[in-house]
């Protein structure tokens, strides 16, 4: 299932990240560190060339996964994206 929010107050948004099992995003600054800083499992999808710029401000990666959307010179499809966040969702 996937739930589309949007103008949530922070404070509900909070709420609802803390209650969730397994956070995912495709690095929403606010939303992925806030799932850390809570101990959630997350999962951030992102270009494998940006990842050296996220990887500065991840301090705590025990309950951090990433997933590429792109790699250096091809992007990846999003069957191949769905699938290996299907895959990381069953280790949970």
């Amino acid at each position: 299932k996937v739930l589309i929010l949007e103008d949530l107050p922070l404070n509900d948004f909070q709420d609802l990240i803390n209650n969730s099992l397994i956070n995912i995003s495709c690095h929403s600054g606010f939303f992925v560190h806030t799932s850390l800083a809570l101990n959630k499992k997350t999962i951030d999808i992102l270009n494998k060339s940006d990842e050296i710029w996220y990887n500065n401000w991840i301090s705590d990666k025990d309950n951090y996964k990433v997933i590429y959307k792109s790699l250096f010179n091809s992007k990846e499809s999003v069957k191949k994206i769905l699938d290996q966040l299907q895959n990381e969702i069953k280790k949970y």
